[in-house]
């Protein structure tokens, strides 16, 4: 479990629990075959942008997933003070995508994994699923 740096788990734990707004689980996926990277500051990038729309600290906590799927994902729990709109899940997947390839263009620069060829890269995948029921696709 993780969640953004210099915070301990313990204390956004209370402000998820305290947070009066819409609370929100987001799964966070680049998609098979995609060139690895930390999926943890990827998560940072992407929630640090949550806020920035938000115009206020957004509380959140996430846990990520290796080896035991067809693909790494990252699973948040966030809490906002206003509901966010289709325009604001919009504009998050194209941070996700933007962050996702410039993590993976840090990644090959330092020669961390084997370069993929451009026709098998995919844009990376941002799901995110407010309240059950809530949301429509």
């Amino acid at each position: 479990m993780f969640c953004p740096d210099g915070l301990d788990v313990a204390s956004i734990r209370a402000q998820l629990d305290a947070a009066r707004g819409d609370h929100y689980r987001l799964m966070l996926n680049a998609g098979a075959g995609q060139q690895e990277v930390d999926q943890r500051d990827w998560t940072r990038d992407v929630m640090a942008a949550v806020a920035e729309s938000q115009g206020a600290e957004v509380p959140w906590l996430a846990v990520e997933h290796r080896n035991h799927a067809r693909h790494d994902h990252v699973h948040i729990v966030a809490a906002t003070e206003r509901r966010l709109t289709r325009a604001d899940l919009y504009t998050l997947r194209e941070v996700a995508d933007l962050s996702w390839e410039r993590h993976a263009d840090w990644a090959r620069a330092l020669d961390l994994d084997a370069v993929q060829e451009p026709d098998q890269r995919q844009p990376e995948r941002l799901r995110a699923l407010a309240r059950t029921g809530e949301w429509e696709r």
